[in-house]
């Protein structure tokens, strides 16, 4: 439960966070507004073994890879979606390489299955009468290229902190 009231908190009201020992929010302190996505069940990116899809994949990761440097000593942390995105891309060489990372692997399963349920997306999908899930339905997602900026400038403005230390 106090988890849940932090949780709230921290969105409804900006505090001061000094980034240091485990005083930082839950969440990344910005608000990205809604798009419209539709998923597409065949699409011609995205694959798994060719040098395209490799190049495809690697395009997903903004500058720095999905992580951002906060406070006043720029302190690391990763993004969730870029861990579970790390994951994908663990879990396709994987299929790829025999033996490849088979721990690492293991560990991206449980994280993605955790982080899946713990969403708990709730959207209905209609079943077609063949079994399968229709596909091409909208969906509200967070507007990604906002993030891609903000990660972009958060970067930039770590490289220029760093130069001056």
């Amino acid at each position: 439960m106090w988890r849940l009231g932090r949780e709230i908190s921290d969105r409804v009201q900006a505090r001061p966070y000094t980034y240091a020992d485990a005083d930082w929010p839950d969440y990344l302190p910005i608000t990205l507004s809604k798009t419209k996505w539709k998923f597409n069940s065949n699409t011609t990116h995205y694959g798994i073994s060719s040098e395209e899809d490799e190049h495809d994949w690697a395009s997903i990761f903004p500058d720095g890879n999905g992580f951002v440097r906060l406070g006043p000593n720029k302190r690391l942390f990763a993004l969730s979606v870029y861990h579970e995105m790390h994951c994908m891309q663990s879990i396709r060489r994987a299929i790829l390489q025999e033996g490849y990372g088979s721990g690492h692997v293991q560990h991206c399963l449980n994280y993605l299955r955790q982080m899946i349920l713990c969403r708990a997306d709730v959207q209905l999908e209609p079943v077609m009468e063949d079994g399968s899930v229709a596909w091409g339905r909208e969906r509200t997602c967070r507007n990604r290229e906002e993030l891609y900026s903000w990660l972009s400038k958060n970067m930039a403005e770590y490289r220029l902190w760093r130069w001056d230390q």
